[in-house]
């Protein structure tokens, strides 16, 4: 009797952790990571947002639409890198004696490929900026900051919506 009831209690253990394993893989990267589908639309409704804010002309309107899909690429591909390593590092992390090595390189791909992804949002933001004329441009910026410090917490010193003009975020 004792003996079934471990069995039992282990058997319940292995499924309890492979439950776990793939709830956490499934955590790893969003659905849309790598997928140009949800980006285009995560796009267009990026667009959208603009032109209806800003009051964009038809040529502002489709270079807003060719820079954003561009940069829809340049971040999916990075998601894909940075997901790569994180699904990597998973089957690394709880073994016997992990490689620590091969961890410290999985760490260091995942923060390249989120540094990348920052330097392809602040030249995206500043790329539409310049599509911008001078009075649209206070707008944007107002929802730029809003967006880029929406902590909303105080740490950051960011916590007060005046610092965004009060503005909405972008989507």
């Amino acid at each position: 009797m004792k003996r079934t009831l471990l069995l039992v209690a282990f058997l319940l253990a292995v499924l309890a952790m492979a439950a776990a394993g793939v709830a956490i893989g499934r955590r790893v990267c969003p659905p849309e990571c790598g997928t140009a589908g949800n980006a285009a639309a995560a796009g267009s409704e990026q667009v959208e947002w603009l032109t209806r804010t800003l009051t964009l002309t038809p040529e502002q309107r489709a270079a807003a639409q060719r820079l954003e899909t561009q940069y829809r690429g340049t971040l999916a591909a990075q998601c894909a890198v940075h997901c790569a390593a994180k699904a990597r590092l998973q089957g690394i992390l709880f073994t016997a004696a992990p490689d620590e090595a091969a961890i410290g390189q999985l760490l260091e791909a995942m923060a390249a490929a989120q540094t990348a992804s920052e330097r392809a949002t602040l030249e995206h933001i500043r790329q539409i900026h310049s599509l911008l004329t001078p009075a649209q441009r206070p707008l944007y910026e107002a929802a730029v900051i809003g967006s880029v410090c929406g902590c909303r917490s105080g740490l950051h010193g960011c916590a007060d919506s005046s610092e965004s003009g009060g503005q909405r975020p972008m989507p």
